[in-house]
């Protein structure tokens, strides 16, 4: 980590796979960054060996575009994952997250680090009547945690595909860079 931030303008993202990639549903993982005045910044995925680390620059009333690659997706259901992405930059921005593919795109505003709090709802909905006999219409979710030793309790509203029971409590632990 090269440390370029004082103000925290560091950011944690991940992308998630929930569909079954094949050659006609390919996904395409884009990060966008802008800021009013020129920065500089670098990419990292500190847990994945993988990847190479991307330096980037932003320039007033342009939008940089960062294409990350398809290994970066968390493919698990329950699982925890090296796949925690890092942002960080010298000076203010803001950062978007697209996940796109034939029939669909999702896009995210990234918060910063330090606007994070401790609950959060996730807001989803049942899909029906999509293209795989709704066999992609549970929702879900990703965690990705900013620091080490963070504890996670979970409340599904509904029975998971995990087996976790609507309303009863369960607890993840993530270090830095884990995704769940």
């Amino acid at each position: 980590a090269q440390n370029l931030s004082t103000e925290g303008n560091d950011f944690w993202l991940g992308f998630m796979d929930s569909w079954l990639q094949s050659s006609n549903n390919q996904h395409v993982l884009e990060l966008y960054i802008s800021a009013d005045d020129s920065t500089s910044g670098y990419l990292e995925m500190p847990l994945a060996g993988w990847f190479t680390p991307i330096n980037f620059c932003v320039v007033p009333g342009v939008t940089t575009r960062l294409v990350i690659p398809n290994e970066a997706m968390a493919q698990g259901t329950n699982t925890i994952e090296s796949k925690g992405i890092h942002i960080e930059t010298a000076d203010d921005v803001s950062v978007y997250a697209m996940n796109k593919r034939q029939w669909s795109a999702d896009m995210a505003v990234v918060l910063p680090t330090y606007s994070l709090s401790n609950d959060y709802y996730v807001l989803s909905h049942w899909e029906d009547g999509n293209r795989n006999n709704n066999d992609n219409s549970d929702s879900e979710f990703l965690i990705v945690a900013a620091g080490d030793s963070t504890r996670i309790e979970i409340i599904p509203s509904v029975n998971t595909e995990g087996g976790n029971l609507a309303g009863v409590p369960f607890y993840v632990t993530l270090d830095r860079g884990e995704v769940y």
